[in-house]
C-alpha cells in the first residue's frame, strides 16, 4: 500500500496488475524492488555507503499527466 502511495496511485481492491516487493542479499550490498504494473522502483545499498535509487517505465500512460506528449 505504501509503495502505491509513492508512486501516485491509491490501492483498491479490484486493482488487477500485478504488484510485489523483493528483497536481495548480494556481496556488493541489498536490493530493495517495489514493482506496481508497468512502473518498477529498486533501493541499491552498496557496500553500506551509496544509496542508489533508481526507477523503471515501461508505459508513461501509468501516470497522470495534464498536457499533450509529443
Amino acid at each position: 500500500d505504501n509503495s502505491a502511495t509513492f508512486l501516485g496511485r491509491k490501492l483498491h481492491g479490484n486493482y488487477q496488475d500485478e504488484m510485489g516487493n523483493r528483497f536481495n542479499t548480494r556481496i556488493e550490498g541489498t536490493r530493495i524492488q517495489h514493482t506496481m504494473g508497468p512502473v518498477s522502483i529498486q533501493m541499491y545499498d552498496q557496500f553500506r555507503l551509496i544509496l542508489r535509487i533508481e526507477t523503471t517505465v515501461v508505459n508513461v500512460s501509468f501516470f497522470k499527466h495534464y498536457r499533450e506528449v509529443e
